[in-house]
């Protein structure tokens, strides 16, 4: 945050993230700059012309929206006097919000240029009124901010389209941009495997984004976190990670150590080096210990899909069950083809989905036909791309599909097991 008190504080910079707080009154840490008696509020603007310069350039520039603010400081009446008199019908719209103001208070701040945004209820509620209005806000904007994301991978995509109150697999990993690869090379297979689908910054941040606003809404969205602490941005996306209500503090796995992170009992691996890189193998199996023991049961997405269904939401429960399917086949076929090949990974991530589905068809995991499979391909490909609605009919379809794959996949891991007992 970048404080400005005094006029030699506006030459600081703070990057173009920052949030600028102007106290025009002081601070208790610059006693000199107090506003207190009727001849400081008097000479405010002639002992500070540069300041007084610097939030009318903000007034003409900006849309003011004012909160908890009366507009009754006398300093500050002159600076919004003079710009309403020199840009006359020019002069951008101003904004106050107010709860349940009288007609004379709308009154008196539209004489002053200022529209009074008025929100019913008690003014003894005040505090409580305003936390639920911002808390819609961020909610409001953090679904705008979804729709302007464009991931580089179709998967992530598919979980951000979600519903707002869905289930999601998606994983955001905060990390260094160097250490991004690191994670891709690694941990993404292993997630990948118990079906979950991570992501980075780099896949959904473009240059010239609003970095916060893609973050925060991306954070609203996943259900697993992976914090690398030694990153420069840890500690205010785990706060904003924290903040969610709703968090499971299971789902997040913290890499850190006792000098980057504060609060050590919430951290997953301590780091002995500063540097991720040189223990990653360790990182790697603590990762999948964790991914082992939080992944869902495949009876879980099945009740997400049913559940929007059941609920008319035909679009977002195809889309549910349709990559519920996907994550299976997928997941399945690469153990096959690990054991195949004596390996502990091997990925089928790459395979395209008519060949994925075929072979599902060949190995007589799902009834269906080669040209039915490919219509369901045809409508997924629409409800995610082009945002098409799906009948209720192609919905059930794909969830009766999703349960005949989930009995079929329980029989082969049963007959495994029998064999291996």
């Amino acid at each position: 945050m970048r404080l400005i008190v005094e006029e030699d504080h506006l030459s600081i910079s703070a990057g173009d993230e920052s949030v600028t707080l102007i106290k025009i009154h002081g601070d208790f840490n610059y006693p000199n700059k107090m506003v207190i008696t009727e001849e400081d509020y008097d000479s405010y603007i002639s002992s500070n012309p540069m300041l007084a310069t610097y939030l009318t350039n903000f007034l003409i520039t900006r849309t003011p929206l004012f909160i908890g603010y009366s507009l009754e400081d006398y300093d500050f009446r002159i600076i919004w006097q003079i710009v309403k008199n020199r840009l006359g019908s020019l002069k951008r719209p101003a904004y106050i919000l107010k709860v349940n103001a009288n007609n004379l208070e709308i009154s008196r701040y539209k004489r002053r240029g200022v529209h009074v945004i008025n929100i019913p209820g008690n003014q003894k509620d005040y505090a409580v009124i305003f936390q639920q209005l911002f808390s819609e806000l961020r909610d409001y904007w953090n679904e705008q901010e979804i729709q302007n994301i464009k991931p580089t991978k179709e998967d992530v995509n598919i979980q951000l389209i979600k519903p707002k109150d869905s289930n999601s697999n998606l994983c955001f990993i905060v990390s260094s941009i160097k250490n991004i690869s690191l994670y891709k090379k690694y941990i993404y297979p292993i997630l990948q495997n118990y079906g979950i689908i991570p992501t980075t910054g780099d896949e959904i941040i473009s240059v010239g984004d609003n970095w916060t606003a893609k973050v925060m809404s991306v954070i609203s969205k996943a259900d697993y976190f992976i914090v690398d602490s030694t990153s420069n941005n840890a500690a205010y996306e785990l706060s904003l990670i924290l903040k969610r209500n709703d968090i499971n503090r299971d789902h997040i796995f913290i890499i850190g150590s006792n000098e980057n992170i504060k609060d050590n009992d919430r951290v997953n691996y301590i780091l002995n080096n500063s540097d991720p890189i040189y223990e990653i193998e360790e990182i790697s199996n603590k990762i999948e210990s964790w991914a082992e023991k939080i992944s869902e049961k495949n009876e879980y997405q099945i009740s997400e899909a049913e559940r929007l269904y059941k609920i008319k939401e035909y679009r977002p429960a195809f889309i549910s069950a349709f990559n519920d399917m996907e994550g299976k086949l997928r997941k399945l076929f690469s153990n096959m083809l690990a054991i195949e090949n004596n390996k502990k990974y091997l990925s089928f991530n790459n395979i395209p989905l008519r060949e994925l589905f075929e072979n599902a068809i060949e190995k007589e995991l799902i009834s269906i036909s080669s040209n039915d499979i490919m219509k369901m391909i045809r409508t997924r490909n629409l409800a995610i791309h082009e945002n098409c609605d799906v009948t209720y009919h192609d919905a059930k379809k794909a969830i009766e599909l999703n349960k005949e794959l989930s009995e079929a996949i329980i029989k082969i891991y049963s007959t495994n097991e029998e064999k291996n007992a």
